[in-house]
């Protein structure tokens, strides 16, 4: 299943915020929704159901959920799972523009491992920062991001609708679970049975990446998204938490990736959400 939306028409934000839940919950059952939901996830694990379709989500996918069709949960979430949702209009010009296929997840789920998918993220913050705001125009401004942002999925779509690597993908998985370790390829190898060498040409063949810049990205991607959204944890922590030997590894391979220091990133996200 796949949605297509009108250039000329913007649909309307009508919620959107970060949502922490520190006691594991049910996703909202929501039987016929008026709205479509999309949400990313910035930490956790979710088990949602589509209908009768099984969606897993990890750290960094994005799921679509389409008005007027149930959706629901039948596994609580993970503790301390939190994500980014936006609730908006269904106009009457959407439409499903595909239906042939019997794996809705491939359809409605943007997952970590796409190539690079930042500017996606950066218009989820925009959205949540532009509605919560008392800047003028507001609601013409969100539908513009909104717009942007279902733009930038809809390209990822045609890309990754090639096949994918199944042993590559389970493997993303893995480290996507397990943020607190650097893998060697050695170590990933021996956990999927097949050489090193065979290993690294699969990986990046399928993500365009080595494995440790990989990793590298993934993690550094992740600690920025913490650095906006929970200003007053320790750099320490941080690095503790994604693999890294100290806060001075973690801040300089940050100040590589984004031409700033992990403070002066804080900082700046902190003046620009005033």
């Amino acid at each position: 299943m796949l949605y297509g939306f009108d250039p000329n028409k913007f649909p309307q934000v009508i919620d959107t915020d970060f949502a922490s839940y520190a006691v594991p919950t049910y996703h909202p059952n929501r039987q016929n929704p008026a709205f479509h939901d999309i949400f990313y996830l910035i930490d956790g694990y979710w088990n949602v159901y589509l209908e009768d379709e099984e969606i897993n989500l990890l750290p960094g996918d994005i799921a679509f959920l389409p008005a007027y069709f149930h959706h629901y949960s039948r596994q609580v979430c993970r503790e301390e799972t939190r994500t980014i949702f936006i609730h908006f209009s269904k106009e009457p010009s959407d439409r499903i523009i595909l239906d042939n296929t019997s794996n809705t997840d491939d359809f409605l789920v943007v997952r970590s491992h796409s190539h690079d998918y930042g500017s996606i993220i950066k218009y989820f913050h925009d959205i949540v920062n532009c509605f919560w705001s008392d800047a003028q125009n507001k609601e013409q401004r969100c539908s513009a991001f909104l717009y942007l942002l279902l733009s930038e999925m809809s390209d990822i779509f045609k890309e990754s609708n090639k096949k994918s690597d199944r042993l590559i993908v389970d493997l993303i998985n893995f480290i996507t679970i397990n943020p607190d370790k650097f893998f060697t390829i050695s170590e990933l190898a021996k956990k999927t049975y097949v050489s090193p060498k065979t290993l690294t040409s699969r990986f990046r063949k399928e993500t365009g990446q080595s494995l440790h810049k990989y990793q590298m990205d993934k993690k550094l991607d992740r600690v920025a998204s913490l650095l906006r959204t929970e200003s007053l944890r320790s750099l320490k922590n941080l690095a503790h938490s994604f693999g890294f030997y100290d806060e001075f590894h973690l801040s300089s391979a940050f100040k590589k990736k984004f031409n700033v220091s992990p403070s002066q990133y804080s900082n700046r996200e902190i003046n620009r959400n005033k």
